[in-house]
Formats: structure tokens, C-alpha cells, sequence
């Protein structure tokens, strides 16, 4: 989960427009064909991380499932809040405008 956050991110970043003299791209010329290469290999390398280091991913998993609880109770927290306050706001009252004639 983690990773595809991190893809979409980069891929976000990849996607905004620069001005031309934000980046050095004369420093930092690398093609299409070159990205393909790298994601691929991060792809292949990422899915061998597991099998290499399952307590660091059995840690990340432990870590994703109580982010998730924690987003769980603010959402239900928050409705809860918003219904109380739908509730408890009084009903808009106007009052009438008097030319100034």
C-alpha cells in the first residue's frame, strides 16, 4: 500500500509543469526508455522484499492496519460530530430590509 502511495505521488510530482529554469534538466537527462528500466527493476526488486525481510514487513502490515483503525474512529468521530451540530444549529431567520427612502 505504501508503495503504489509513493508511485502515485512520484507520478503526480513527474506530471506537474516547471518553469524551464527550475531544473537543471541539462544535469539530470535521463529518457523514457531509462525510467522504464528503473521502474521495472524497482518492481522486481520490491517484490522479493518480503520473502528477505518478513518481520520488517509483517511490522508494516501491523503498522497499515492500525492507521486504518485510526482513520476508522476519526471518520466516525467526525460524523457523529457533524450530525450533533446539524442537530443542535438553529434554523436560519431572516428579517425584513426597510428601504431608505
Amino acid at each position: 500500500m505504501l508503495i503504489r502511495a509513493v508511485f502515485w505521488f512520484s507520478l503526480v510530482v513527474m506530471l506537474l509543469p516547471v518553469k524551464n529554469n527550475q531544473t537543471n534538466s541539462e544535469l539530470y537527462n535521463v529518457n523514457g526508455e531509462q525510467t522504464l528500466v528503473l521502474f521495472q527493476s524497482i518492481a522486481s526488486d520490491l517484490s522479493g522484499f518480503c520473502s528477505r525481510n518478513p518481520g520488517s514487513c509483517q511490522t508494516a502490515r501491523g503498522l497499515a492496519r492500525q492507521y486504518g483503525a485510526r482513520i476508522q474512529a476519526h471518520a466516525e468521530h467526525l460524523g457523529e460530530y457533524l450530525a450533533t451540530a446539524e442537530e443542535n444549529s438553529d434554523p436560519l431567520t431572516t428579517g425584513t430590509v426597510h428601504s431608505s427612502q
